[in-house]
Formats: C-alpha cells, structure tokens, sequence
C-alpha cells in the first residue's frame, strides 16, 4: 500500500455533506444554497478519489473559480502527499498516481481524448453550453472506468443542470439527487440568514438561499400578483418629497416621477425630446415643489445634468453602475413586496416585463426584456431609494447638552 493511503487527512463535514459523500451511486447532483458548503464537499470527495490513485477532473464555469477550488484542495492535502502542483496549468498530482485537473467552459474542449475516474461539476447551472459539454465531452471521458460524477449547484432557472438534477428526483437509475438550503450548514448563524431575508427580494432569496428552482420564464423579480397590488389608478394630490429623472438613451424616453412622502406617486411625465428642450420640460416641477431632483446622470446624462442645474436648484446626479443600479431596484423589489410604493398603470406595465439574472458569483443583474422599456422603473428606482435617504434624513435632531 502507498504512503499516500496509509495516512488520513480529517475534513469535518456536517450532516448534509456526508449524506452525500457516504452515497455512492454513479451521478450525484445537488442542488444548495449559497454558502452550504459546495466547494468543500466537491473538494473531500475529489480527494477520496485521488487517494485511490484516480484521476479527477474539475469543470466549472470560469477560471477564477477553478483558481478558488485549486487553492482550496492544496489546503486540505499535506504536502508529503503532493508530488507536484502546478498553479498556471491548475493541476496537482500526487505521489501515489492520483492527480486532478481544472478546466473552465470556455477551455473544456481540452477534456477531449482524456479518460477520468471522477468528474466534479461545480456550478453547473451557470455553465450555457453544459448540454454540449456534458454529453460530447464528458460522458466519453468517464466510458473507459465507468467514471462517476458529482454536479453541484446553486439554482439557476431551467438549465440542462436541472434536466440532470430531476433524473434523481425520478429515481433514474444510477442518479441520486439532494436539495440543501443555506440554513442547514451548521456554521452558518441563522440570525444572520433571517437579516439577509429581511434585505433580500424573496425571489432571490428562495434561489441562492433555499435552492428553490424558478422557472427561467419567471425572470420577474417583483412578482405580479405584488405588481397589481401596489397599482394607483390616480396620482397622489398630496406634495412631492422627491423628484427622479431618467435621461433617455437613443431610442429611450426620458421620464420624470415625483414620490409624495408615502411612498405613492404624485407626479409623472414621459417625453421624448432633445435635452435643450428636456431641460425646459424639467423646469416646470419647480412651479409645484422645490423638492429634490434626482437626475440620472449616466454617460451622456451627466451633460443633461449640468444643463438643468444652470436653470433648477437643489438637483444631485446618480449614476448606474453595476453596483448602484442592483442595490437600487432591490430596494424597490422590496417596497413593492411591503407595499411600501404606489404608481400608475403605465408604470406597472413597466415593472411586469422587468427581468433579474444572477450571475455565478451571486452578482444580479436587472433589465427590462428584449424590446422592452424601462426607464419608467428606473426613475421609480431612483425616486424611491433617494425618499428613504431623504425621509431618513428628515428623522435626525441634534441634541446639545
């Protein structure tokens, strides 16, 4: 017996996992929410395997990842057991034979007239050609050792991830499948996940907490029964807190919606014109209100915002970034589920063919669908975060002793 197989690394895992690791059949796919413990899982079951002296190659959907779980592995294995690692190649070899090999969806073309033991699929719902990949690729890799595989993901609508996933569901023969939420990773506080519920969009919440799949055809992060449900069929009478612009791109309309201190609208106008005359059309909020005037101040807007504040006071740019523009329209997301927000119909028609993709690092994008506008959500948007700024604003007193 090799020096390799006489000794014993220790990686705790918590019940979830061994319920994996100590299930044998030859697909395993597990569907978990983030933070669960995927990678370190994939990781003790690829060593397992390495120890045999068997060769195990890693597929996932960027080469950053396969850098994350490189470096995981040379944790975990004592270095007398490491015959070689190579960090630009991303494989490691041991000195018993066992070795393992990472290759991203752009470089798994790489895989072919390879033979493998074990194949370990990490986020395969992220992966848009995993069906090529899977039955082209890496189905004859395995045909040599009737290799076995692990796929492993966080939900990501209906993918060919989850067509391999319900094989388990239907008891297919030799697949196995499980279902974790992030609550059952034991070193996870729960009061922290309950915070995140509480700032997270339930649609985002049930996909990257509770692994719930969501139809790809229910993109919709707000949700129409909550849509419907937050509808005015009038604008406010009461006097506007804040005011937001969305400066029209190309084709786009700018729109201009003003926030009474509820939350419901009070204010709305969509047009189409050239910024001299923009600016002028903006100019007339000021014969109603000296409120706050958000102007989206993107790329070209930036200019539109230097012209309207040479004609209207108390204006503050806002730019989209892909930082700024998540963080605002999850506040939205969430103030429509409260009901904490009222518009018109014209803009609901808006907000029904808006559409969230999350992104293989939990980055989540937001956009009206193909064909579609939305610069009514996004002066919402902006209206709407800024009126918590400024409500918030308004609640502060200074005390002096």
């Amino acid at each position: 017996m090799h020096e390799t197989q006489k000794k014993q690394i220790q990686i705790t895992l918590h019940e979830g996992q061994l319920n994996v690791f100590n299930n044998h059949s030859r697909f395993r796919i597990i569907q978990a929410g983030r933070r669960w413990g995927k990678s370190t899982l994939s990781c003790a079951i690829a060593i397992s395997e390495m120890f045999q002296a068997h060769t195990v190659f890693f597929l996932t959907p960027t080469h950053d990842l396969n850098k994350t779980l490189f470096n995981e592995m040379l944790k975990w294995l004592p270095e007398q057991a490491v015959k070689a690692a190579n960090k630009s190649e991303l494989s490691i070899e041991l000195i018993n034979g066992g070795t393992a090999k990472w290759f991203s969806a752009e470089s798994a073309g790489q895989m072919r007239g390879r033979k493998a033991h074990f194949l370990v699929i990490d986020e395969g719902s992220f992966i848009s050609d995993l069906q090529d990949i899977y039955n082209s690729i890496c189905l004859p890799l395995l045909i040599d050792y009737k290799g076995k595989v692990l796929a492993i993901s966080t939900p990501n609508g209906h993918t060919f991830f989850d067509k391999l996933f319900l094989k388990g569901i239907n008891k297919e023969p030799d697949y196995a499948s499980f279902t974790f939420t992030s609550y059952e990773n034991p070193l996870l506080d729960a009061n922290e996940i309950e915070t995140m519920r509480q700032n997270m969009p339930d649609r985002q919440f049930k996909i990257e907490i509770l692994a719930q799949r969501i139809d790809s055809n229910d993109s919709n992060p707000f949700g129409e029964d909550n849509i419907v449900k937050n509808i005015t069929p009038t604008l406010s009478t009461k006097p506007p807190v804040i005011f937001a612009l969305d400066v029209a791109k190309v084709y786009d309309y700018s729109v201009l919606i003003g926030l009474d201190e509820d939350g419901t609208m009070c204010y709305f106008d969509r047009f189409r014109l050239n910024y001299e005359l923009t600016v002028q059309r903006v100019k007339r909020i000021r014969s109603i209100s000296e409120a706050k005037l958000i102007v989206d101040s993107t790329g070209v807007g930036n200019a539109v915002m230097e012209m309207i504040k040479k004609e209207v006071s108390n204006v503050e740019g806002f730019i989209f970034t892909g930082s700024s523009k998540p963080l605002i329209i999850n506040k939205l997301i969430l103030a429509i589920e409260q009901g904490k927000v009222k518009y018109t119909e014209q803009v609901a028609n808006e907000l029904y063919t808006y559409e969230m993709k999350i992104g293989i690092n939990g980055n989540v994008t937001y956009n009206g669908a193909a064909g579609t506008h939305d610069d009514c959500v996004a002066s919402l948007a902006m209206a709407y975060y800024h009126l918590i700024r400024v409500t918030h604003a308004a609640n502060w007193k200074l005390y002096t002793i």
